[in-house]
């Protein structure tokens, strides 16, 4: 069997630890580290500096005390996990799978998917939006009510619609909070890297089956969500500005089939995103 070396783009540390803690006793994720050296007294030292380096001398010995705190890497973790995991058999491959899947799967199993990545069309449109308030307050010295604008359509979430790399009617949606401060400190997550084959490690959120569509507005902050409509009327007023040239990636020409998702869909909770080599 190969060694499992994934290439690590996102990953939830504080649900790695947490469900390391449940498998493994006595789990450390990080420790304090105390080294003691001993160095020989310096005579050649001033008076005052003399009486400082007396604290620590022990006759003509110096006795330094060096304190760290040491952090498993959060790469370090998820390996761990996985490889028991996956001994144990508690993860559902989703490779290769069809439809049928929909009936075994369950609320908080954990799922492992391959498949194409697609940043949700509803925060692109957003990072247009932003990109525009951003150009008008810089040009009109519009900084305080731009800054509110931007402050209130900047996306809290990285949203990915995942289409299995099975020919199957399932589809797939993981969203990574943006703004939660347990992920990986070791890790530097860029929402615009993830787009293209990669594979999610989580847990099911929820199954939608045929006849239930999933909204892609749901995943954007609270208030925006509740106002779809007033949210769709915002787009198509840029209409004349992308008609001048001013391209916000034809966010005027919106419509609500594109942000939402028909049935079957599965959400997952991430707790992983990679590329496994």
């Amino acid at each position: 069997m190969s060694a499992f070396l994934p290439d690590l783009l996102y990953c939830d540390r504080k649900s790695v630890i947490s469900l390391l803690s449940v498998l493994v006793d006595n789990l450390i994720p990080e420790y304090k580290l105390t080294i003691n050296t001993q160095t020989k007294s310096n005579k050649d030292l001033s008076f005052s500096l003399e009486r400082i380096a007396a604290k620590y001398a022990n006759e003509e010995t110096l006795l330094v005390e060096r304190e760290g705190l040491i952090k498993r890497p959060t790469a370090s973790l998820f390996n761990d996990l996985y490889q028991i995991l996956n001994e144990k058999h508690q993860i559902q491959s989703l490779a290769g799978f069809d439809d049928a899947i929909l009936g075994q799967l369950r609320i908080g199993e954990i799922v492992e998917l391959p498949g194409t990545f697609t940043r949700s069309e509803l925060e692109s449109y957003m990072g247009g939006l932003i990109e525009m308030f951003t150009m008008v307050s810089g040009e009109f010295d519009l900084d305080k009510n731009a800054a509110l604008a931007v402050n209130l359509l900047k996306p809290k979430k990285a949203t990915y619609v995942v289409s299995p790399l099975s020919n199957v009617a399932t589809k797939f949606v993981t969203s990574v909070d943006l703004l939660q401060k347990d992920v990986g400190d070791d890790l530097i997550f860029s929402p615009d890297d993830v787009d293209g084959e990669f594979t999610v490690l989580g847990r099911v959120r929820r199954i939608n089956p045929i006849g239930k569509s999933v909204s892609l507005y749901n995943f954007l902050p609270g208030k925006l969500s509740m106002q779809q409509d007033k949210l769709r009327d915002l787009f198509r007023n840029f209409k004349g500005v992308e008609e001048q040239g001013l391209l916000l990636g034809g966010i005027s020409n919106v419509s609500s089939d594109k942000f939402e998702i028909p049935g079957p869909v599965i959400e997952i909770n991430p707790i992983a995103i990679y590329q496994s080599y």
